[in-house]
């Protein structure tokens, strides 16, 4: 079973559920998959946090990770917002990516963050700002079943496969 489809069945196998943290592991060629979930039914699911890791970390170069930043900004163009590439680090060798443009409601823009490093590393989570307090919250990555395989799939492909 790849990748995702062991994090769809892992949290497909344990829906319903809402208000509580639901964590699934998974492991599949040398890479490490960990979906937080807040909540999961039939039609799919709300995460907290999604994280992909190399097991054995790599140490890809500024180029290397530049070109993986830009392979998930085009190949993720089914959330709410596309990603673009907000920072590079060539220090740290990291890369920011967030919303491209965020969603603006009632004063609070909600958007996708994406940490990605040198190592092979890669975090997601999507935060809300409310600009009339001045600070981000955690908010919930909201996805259909097909959208978190999807996401799985191209993070799996920009952390673990070729430049």
């Amino acid at each position: 079973m790849s990748l995702s489809a062991q994090v769809r069945s892992g949290l497909e196998s344990r829906a319903p559920f809402r208000d509580r943290i639901e964590q699934v592991v998974a492991h599949e060629g040398g890479l490490a998959v960990r979906c937080e979930a807040s909540a999961a039914e039939s039609l799919g699911c709300a995460l907290a946090q999604l994280e992909l890791a190399r097991e054995a970390p790599a140490s890809f170069s500024p180029a290397e990770l530049r070109e993986r930043a830009d392979r998930i900004c085009r190949n993720v163009t089914y959330l709410l917002e596309p990603l673009r590439t907000i920072e590079m680090d060539p220090v740290g060798r990291s890369v920011l990516l967030r919303s491209a443009a965020p969603k603006v409601k009632d004063g609070v823009a909600s958007y996708y963050e994406l940490l990605a490093d040198s190592a092979g590393h890669a975090t997601m989570r999507r935060f809300r700002y409310e600009r009339s307090v001045g600070r981000r919250a955690a908010s919930q990555i909201v996805l259909t079943g097909d959208q978190l395989e999807q996401l799985v799939e191209d993070l799996a492909d920009a952390v673990g496969g070729q430049a």
